[in-house]
């Protein structure tokens, strides 16, 4: 009987490894319900999630329309249930599809040119509930699209007013950047000739990236250190996990005894270090959280090492993928190394869930990179690119896991 459920669980992982999508397969939302109805703001769509999913709505006209997308969800609707929907009055139908891969969409057809009045994402039971309300022209002193329709998927957020409670919903649903600040407290890192000590130019730089990026109103950002102390390598990582991360970015600064050495460069996780990593996970006899939402510990070693693998594979793709994206924003603004992006077993990089890069921002062996660094505009710079990068990938990525 043992060896038939560990075969069961060896075909279902490995169907999941060919669609290439293994670690977001088991966090993908799902469609549940569809509603047109008469809510506090007047007339609404509602659509009800198993979990979050990024959406835009927006109006069409000619003819006039109201269209919601919805990102990379499942459709578990029963199969007639659209067309058994009670219509409000002003809408002539409401239908569904697939535009492109990854899209929902839900169409209302409507008897006169809309305004949507806003759109927000809310707890509802155990997932969320997409509200748009509208109003028919005439309804509204203004009427227009909350938001224009563009190639580009919104967050599940808008920047409308809202209640308290509603607030706290749109914080939630934000995605969560980790910066990790190199070294501290009593461990200085690399030291200059000037006695210039790299713990203090990672804090700064960190504090700096975590006002730019709360600044843009799209996420939430934790730092793993907010000020001189130090913090275990293995505890970065779980300061990470526990605030349910989903891109985590170490900051530091290079030495080495060339002194002609410039420039800045981008690590990942080496083949090598992950193959170790799996292993010791693997062999840890806490294994209920080794990744996020899956308790392994009555799992025997091979279906382990099996789904530590395939989240770490996941992992580490969306980690070189965001490396690539912040080798090339960063490259337009600072000096870079010859083969900027670069692999090692950095221990802050481990973490199987989370997808993390180190960035080493300059030499303090250097004389020009030090001074650089100590620079307004230096720092400037980076914080700009690494914040368009951050961007860059969660427009691609939409859709990473609601933890």
């Amino acid at each position: 009987m043992r060896s038939f459920v560990n075969l069961r669980y060896f075909l279902i992982i490995l169907f999941l490894s060919f669609g290439g999508e293994a670690a977001l397969a088991a966090a993908r939302s799902a469609v549940t319900a569809v509603e047109l109805r008469t809510g506090e703001a007047g007339p609404e769509l509602a659509v009800a999630l198993s979990g979050n999913a990024p959406f835009k709505a927006y109006t069409l006209a000619n003819p006039p329309r109201l269209v919601l997308d919805i990102t990379d969800v499942e459709w578990k609707m029963p199969k007639n249930a659209m067309e058994e929907q009670r219509l409000l009055p002003g809408v002539t139908s409401l239908r569904h599809g697939w535009p492109k891969p990854g899209v929902t969409r839900l169409v209302l057809d409507m008897q006169q040119k809309t305004a949507i009045k806003r759109a927000i994402a809310v707890a509802a039971g155990r997932g969320v509930e997409i509200r748009v309300s509208f109003a028919l022209s005439g309804q509204v002193s203004e009427p227009s699209s909350l938001v224009e329709p563009s190639r580009t998927a919104r967050p599940a957020y808008t920047p409308i007013p809202q209640s308290r409670p509603e607030r706290l919903i749109a914080e939630r649903l934000k995605p969560v950047i980790v910066i990790d600040p190199g070294h501290g407290g009593v461990d200085p890192g690399a030291i200059s000739v000037r006695g210039n000590q790299e713990k203090n130019f990672t804090l700064s730089y960190g504090m700096a990236l975590k006002r730019a990026l709360e600044a843009t109103g799209r996420y939430r950002v934790v730092l793993t250190r907010g000020d001189d102390r130090f913090i275990k390598l293995r505890d970065r990582i779980a300061i990470a996990r526990k605030a349910g991360g989903q891109l985590f970015l170490s900051l530091h600064a290079d030495s080495t005894e060339d002194e002609q050495a410039r420039g800045l460069s981008v690590y990942t996780l080496s083949d090598t270090a992950s193959d170790k990593e799996a292993e010791a996970l693997a062999q840890s006899e806490n294994k209920a959280d080794i990744i996020a939402g899956i308790d392994l510990s009555k799992e025997d070693e091979d279906v382990t090492n099996i789904l530590i693998d395939l989240a770490q594979r996941e992992t580490k793709n969306r980690s070189s993928e965001f490396a690539e994206m912040l080798v090339g924003a960063l490259g337009r603004e600072v000096r870079i190394l010859e083969n900027t992006h670069r692999f090692a077993g950095f221990a802050v990089l481990k973490a199987p869930d989370v997808p993390a890069v180190l960035v080493e921002m300059g030499f303090l062996s250097n004389p020009k990179d030090e001074k650089e660094l100590l620079s307004e505009n230096y720092r400037s710079r980076i914080i700009r690119s690494i914040t368009r990068a951050v961007d860059a990938y969660f427009q691609k990525h939409p859709n990473m896991p609601w933890k």
